[in-house]
């Protein structure tokens, strides 16, 4: 098992043998965790970082055998599930993916937003107080807040901002996905968790002991690697979030029908050469 069971749940065990352990969080903790994730990325996540710092003796000198020997165990039972074509079928068709895909893209959204509003600040441009900085926690609700705070504060300086792309459609996006996240209902999450199979739910906990794992090893590594940005840039997350971050928020607009006529006419120039 990779988990503990229910009898050790109450927190008591002690810190060595917790930290042996990817995770301490009930099951039902563990099942919400894993739902908000896709198996396919976070599989793809799991081997890259196993492999990563199975490679890598600092950190894993640090991580121990033991933890990558569990990180091991989870992906061999996601793996395992994730062809079973019932399991999948459930989890394509279960609503909290799509909440942890809008989770994900406010959390680009915000350093979007902040990241252009400080490039402004040091011009300086005339930037409303607060836009250059997030605020509140990491939760669904905290989230969503903190993008309408954005929006609201970028609305009205959206002359200004159009200088760093800070622009009507990115603001748009912005509430979308704050109205998005202010959708999710925790109750009727946990409600649709426990009519789920036993199965089903089996391999949300080996998603999220995957997720955990690698969260936990990329702190790690970065302990490591404190002088090497090379090194702590390989621990990174984009195999489970690269569907999520290759949206584009501000798609970038076609060139003008004359661009278009000049840069066909060279191509024509290079072929008849």
């Amino acid at each position: 098992m990779t988990y503990l069971p229910e009898t050790l749940y109450s927190g008591k065990a002690n810190a060595r043998e917790g930290w042996a352990m990817i995770s301490l969080h009930p099951r039902d903790k563990l099942i919400a965790i894993g739902a908000r994730r896709r198996a396919v990325n976070v599989r793809a996540q799991g081997a890259y970082t196993h492999r990563l710092v199975g490679e890598d003796a600092p950190v894993l000198a640090l991580v121990k055998p033991a933890r990558l020997a569990e990180l091991a165990d989870a992906l061999a039972k996601l793996t395992a599930a994730m062809n079973d074509r019932e399991i999948m079928k459930a989890e394509a068709e279960d609503l909290t993916i799509d909440q942890g895909d809008a989770l994900e893209s406010a959390k680009v959204w915000r350093r979007t937003i902040t990241a252009r509003a400080k490039a402004a600040a040091l011009v300086p441009l005339d930037v409303p107080e607060g836009l250059t900085s997030l605020q509140g926690g990491k939760g669904i609700t905290d989230v969503a807040h903190d993008v309408e705070r954005l929006a609201n504060l970028a609305e009205p300086a959206l002359e200004t901002l159009a200088a760093v792309e800070i622009t009507p459609e990115l603001v748009k996006a912005g509430r979308e996905l704050a109205a998005a996240l202010l959708d999710v209902d925790t109750e009727q999450d946990i409600a649709r968790f426990a009519k789920l199979p036993e199965k089903v739910k089996d391999m949300y906990v080996q998603k999220a002991l995957v997720y955990l794992a690698v969260k936990q090893i990329n702190l790690l590594a970065s302990s490591v690697h404190t002088k090497d940005a090379e090194a702590r840039k390989k621990y990174n997350l984009d195999h489970l979030y690269r569907k999520v971050r290759s949206r584009k928020v501000d798609p970038p607009k076609p060139p003008p029908e004359d661009e278009k006529n000049e840069e066909a006419e060279e191509d024509k120039k290079g072929k008849d050469k």
